[in-house]
């Protein structure tokens, strides 16, 4: 039996990218709306705070996992709270 309880390489990818997936599919999903009938200069960007589940709660705002979480809410125009 291993007793190492800490999750493989390949469960913390698996987990970073659902995670980010979840993000940007939570960005596109609540910025997608239909331009009223005559507007052109509707904006689609999206906007906001969007809370996310963090499954590293453990890591601190300095980490490497955090500034990644931050760089991919500020390149969806949005904030991400953990």
């Amino acid at each position: 039996m291993h007793s190492d309880s800490r999750p493989s390489p390949g469960v913390k990818a698996a987990a970073l990218g659902l995670t980010l997936a979840a993000l940007a599919v939570t960005a596109t999903a609540c910025s997608s709306s239909s331009p009223s009938s005559g507007s052109s200069s509707a904006s689609s960007a999206p906007s906001g705070t969007y809370t996310v589940w963090d499954p590293y709660p453990q890591f601190d705002n300095s980490s490497a996992w955090v500034q990644l979480l931050d760089k991919c809410g500020t390149a969806a125009g949005v904030s991400v709270k953990r």
